[in-house]
């Protein structure tokens, strides 16, 4: 008559050889998958890889967040861009986080627009990173509040003689 502990044996014993028919099974399927072009990970599910004390192992799958597929047509980032700008007039020293919270967009959905916007001088800045202020055009606090350039006059040639002699002293005086 078999012990409980024969009986478990075989269970445990039973049970690995499935694991490793399953196991052969599933990387069979990765290296056909693999030659023949086919998807790495089901669609809508990425499966994120950490490294722990040297060794590649895999962190659970991350569901829900699925990225969009393609790129934004060119006309998709003008009409982002068009908002931004109108936006920018309404609201002038406003900053991205006033945009991306005014028009209800993503981060990431409003920064090639505003890029592009900057690179056609549409849109000027102040600032640094989190502290950055957009304008509309021409319309920042720096175009609008710079000076004129006072003309320079033209020395007299006595006081330039006069100059020139304490120069010449000074020179003197050194060596």
């Amino acid at each position: 008559m078999p012990t409980t502990t024969d009986t478990i044996r075989a269970k445990i014993d039973a049970f690995l050889e499935d694991i490793q028919a399953l196991t052969r099974a599933a990387a069979l399927e990765a290296v056909q998958g693999a030659l023949s072009g086919g998807a790495r990970a089901p669609r809508g599910r990425r499966v994120a890889r950490r490294r722990i004390g040297g060794a590649v192992r895999r962190a659970a799958p991350v569901v829900g967040r699925v990225a969009k597929r393609g790129k934004r047509t060119t006309e998709d980032v003008a009409a982002t861009g068009a908002q931004i700008l109108a936006f920018v007039k309404a609201h002038p020293g406003c900053s991205s986080e006033q945009i991306k919270a005014g028009l209800g967009m993503a981060k990431k959905d409003i920064a090639l627009p505003i890029l592009r916007l900057r690179a056609e001088k549409r849109l000027k800045i102040t600032g640094q990173k989190r502290g950055t202020k957009y304008f509309a055009g021409g319309a920042g606090p720096r175009a609008a509040a710079k000076p004129a350039r006072k003309a320079r006059r033209k020395m007299s040639p006595e006081h330039k003689k006069a100059l020139l002699e304490r120069l010449a002293k000074a020179r003197a005086a050194k060596s």
